[in-house]
């Protein structure tokens, strides 16, 4: 998720199963657990990265939502 989260930094995220269209969730996706920005496109979900290096991707049939991103604290001292 850089340029916005890097690694050693912590997540903070309010206990969440469903998304509000925009915002950023920890989310599994596929068996694996990622955090991306969530959009509702019609009938489909794609996950958005802040890292222009990764594309939107549509997702899984397994998708669901762990939790709502509220903050990020630095792990840089």
């Amino acid at each position: 998720m850089e340029p916005k989260i890097h690694e050693g930094d912590l997540i903070i995220a309010r206990k969440a199963t469903e998304f509000v269209n925009n915002k950023v969730y920890v989310c599994i996706n596929d068996g694996e657990c990622l955090i991306k920005q969530v959009r509702l496109n019609a009938d489909s979900v794609f996950l958005v990265s802040f890292n222009p290096a990764f594309p939107p991707m549509l997702s899984a049939k397994d998708f669901r939502v762990e939790g709502e991103v509220k903050n990020i604290i630095s792990g840089k001292i």
